[in-house]
């Protein structure tokens, strides 16, 4: 790196992040699959909300719970009695199992791995070659390098692992089994538990922040699990203020996008209301018919009563707001509660609230697609800025893996050798001895082995 000294425009170093369809196309698939991988995970194990619960449960376990609330999830059990009152009681949900954790974590990994080495595949072409790469290569290299990227985040879980089972929980934790001596050895020496937990936390850290550095760093140089993980952990201890502040950029931009994004689509719906203008916010109030059977006097026979109930609804942009966005239970004055869906929703009001769902549904997927590929491809600019602040490495140099004699070396013309006997030296010019001209151009000076680095 010497005499590598530039003048800095930036964090990105006037770079901008990559933007490819075929990335956001991943993006999108990525983000489907994953939302149907949880649900079958939720069906085959009989569970509900395992993300927001794994989630709270990993927080509790760090003292955050009070970001995401506490690892006992409650949720409303509701029973509608026979007078039609509606009641709600409180329960807690149970643990999950072990296998639930299990599969949680194996289905994330694999999905991470496979759409992440893809998209920084594409991102990291975008940079070095400004050139895309179409869906098929994005695809084959991805698969091929899926056991690398998996194995990134093993990597990371193995050290935590080591440190928090074996050397804190068995060894430690195992000093308490001894009677009365054990205690007392284990407040002695607790000082190499803290140790062994800073190593612990340290580990954990470095693989968080480090994790889509490491599978960028795969997608560059098309490397193992080992050179992704220590290039990407070389890079934060060198550059950590940089690295942290690359990552503050990208949760910025991914928080205003997304704000901005569903606010976009929500007012995609209630647009198409203004008061009692367009579809309408007015409240309406509809007669509800219900026919019950009672016995005579005589009780021989029973007859039909009819019952007309009045219930308030909502207009009908609201209405769609609330089909689209959330269920919608009205209540009536006398405090019972009805479905007014089937009431108030004819034919073509449930073509249209249907359609509706499907294209902000449709349109979610696309903006949740579009910050996954960002964050994937600003990480590869970040991995390829920090390469070239630390090793000096060009933007331009990547490892194309297999078609690095097409791609990277041009062989040098080699010169016939020429043959004795064919020898037409024209008499006189013996003393010249078949000398290379001096004034012509001689062999570039970079030419080793009979190859030219391009």
């Amino acid at each position: 790196m010497e005499g590598f000294n530039q003048e800095r425009r930036g964090l990105f170093d006037g770079q901008k992040v990559p933007f490819d369809l075929n990335a956001i196309a991943f993006a999108v698939v990525f983000v489907i699959l994953y939302q149907a991988g949880i649900l079958a995970i939720e069906a085959i194990q009989q569970e509900t909300d395992i993300v927001a619960r794994i989630t709270a449960d990993l927080a509790s376990r760090v003292g955050l719970d009070g970001l995401t609330g506490t690892a006992e999830t409650t949720f409303a059990i509701v029973q509608v009695a026979e007078n039609d009152h509606v009641i709600t009681e409180a329960a807690t949900a149970k643990p999950l199992v072990p296998s639930t954790w299990l599969l949680f974590v194996i289905w994330n990994i694999v999905i991470w791995a496979l759409f992440g080495g893809a998209i920084t595949r594409i991102a990291a072409m975008k940079v070095a070659r400004e050139e895309g790469l179409d869906f098929k290569d994005a695809a084959q290299f991805a698969l091929g390098k899926l056991p690398a990227n998996a194995l990134t985040v093993v990597f990371t879980i193995g050290i935590f692992s080591l440190f928090y089972v074996v050397f804190n929980a068995t060894i430690a934790g195992g000093l308490t089994r001894i009677p009365v001596l054990g205690d007392m050895l284990l407040g002695i020496l607790f000082p190499f538990v803290l140790l062994s937990t800073f190593f612990m936390t340290f580990a954990l850290a470095l693989g968080i922040i480090g994790l889509n550095l490491s599978v960028s760093a795969i997608a560059a140089e098309a490397s193992d699990t080992f050179e992704g993980v220590t290039r990407a952990w070389n890079f934060i201890l060198s550059r950590p203020w940089q690295v942290l502040l690359h990552h503050a950029l990208i949760v910025a931009y991914v928080v205003v996008v997304l704000f901005f994004g569903n606010l976009f689509l929500h007012l995609s719906v209630s647009s198409l209301s203004l008061g009692w203008w367009g579809m309408g916010n007015t409240p309406r109030t509809l007669e509800i018919v219900e026919w019950k059977q009672a016995p005579t006097a005589e009780g021989t026979n029973s007859v039909a009563l009819k019952n007309v109930r009045s219930v308030t609804v909502p207009g009908k942009g609201d209405y769609l707001y609330g089909r689209v966005f959330g269920d919608f239970a009205q209540s009536q004055s006398d405090g019972r509660h009805v479905n007014v869906a089937t009431d108030m929703e004819s034919t073509l009001a449930t073509w249209t609230a249907a359609w509706v769902i499907f294209w902000v549904w449709l349109a979610r997927q696309i903006l949740y697609g579009y910050l996954v590929s960002y964050v994937f491809c600003a990480t590869t600019l970040s991995y390829f800025v920090l390469r070239r602040d630390v090793e000096g490495d060009d933007y331009s140099e990547i490892n194309l893996e297999d078609d690095d004699d097409d791609g990277f070396d041009l062989a040098l013309p080699v010169s016939p050798v020429a043959d004795p006997a064919s020898d037409t030296t024209p008499p006189g010019d013996e003393d010249s001895g078949g000398k290379d001209d001096v004034d012509g151009d001689p062999p570039s000076a970079s030419a080793k082995d009979g190859k030219l680095k391009v």
